[in-house]
Order: C-alpha cells, then sequence, then structure tokens
C-alpha cells in the first residue's frame, strides 16, 4: 500500500470493528457494507482506496487480513490517498458506486 493510511478512530456514527482474521471479515461482511453505503459517495471512496475508507469508517484490520486481501488483490499494493482525497473534498458525485460485496471469497 502506497502512502500513509490515516489510523481509524472510532466516531459517533461509527464505533470501532476490529477485524483478526479473514473469516472475521467476511461476517461483518453486511454491517461494513452498511457504514459504507451510509457514508457520503462511499461506494466511490471505497472503490478509490479501501484501506483508507474501512480505516475511516473504524473498520480496524490486523496486520494478518490486511496481507491476505493484498494476496487475494495485488492490483491495492500501489494506490495513493491523493484520489480518495479528492472524492472526499469533492462533494456528491455524479457517478456513484453501489458496493455489495468487500473482497474475494476465496483465491481463484
Amino acid at each position: 500500500m502506497a502512502g500513509k493510511l490515516r489510523t481509524a478512530r472510532a466516531t459517533a456514527a461509527f464505533p470501532s470493528i476490529s477485524i483478526n482474521t479473514y473469516a472475521q471479515l467476511l461476517k461483518q461482511e453486511p454491517a461494513i457494507l452498511k457504514r459504507i453505503a451510509e457514508t457520503p459517495n462511499g461506494g466511490n471512496l471505497f472503490m478509490a482506496h479501501p484501506f483508507q475508507l474501512l480505516s475511516d469508517i473504524g473498520v480496524v484490520l490486523s496486520k494478518e487480513v490486511q496481507r491476505r486481501i493484498l494476496k487475494l488483490h495485488p492490483e491495492l499494493t500501489s494506490l495513493s490517498l491523493i484520489p480518495y482525497n479528492a472524492v472526499k473534498a469533492a462533494g456528491a458525485q455524479s457517478v456513484r458506486y453501489n458496493i455489495h460485496g468487500l473482497f474475494r471469497r476465496q483465491q481463484q
């Protein structure tokens, strides 16, 4: 992951969820998807930088879970926070992503 992620912090809207295993991530997926949907431009932010959005909505991924995600999605290793911050600052977007799943269930 290029760039330094801002650390997760619980908010009044979203208390922290600690995810220590990939199985926990899949179990918590519906609650996480709900948080993404409730976040302004949440789907767009997820597409720009899923790790940063998860952090911003209070989802704390263990290093093990981050490694597993990167193994399943190596394209996420070179993300930049610049597009994420631009989407976040821009306000309402004319194109909206609706996220129905977080990451692959298993390696293909």
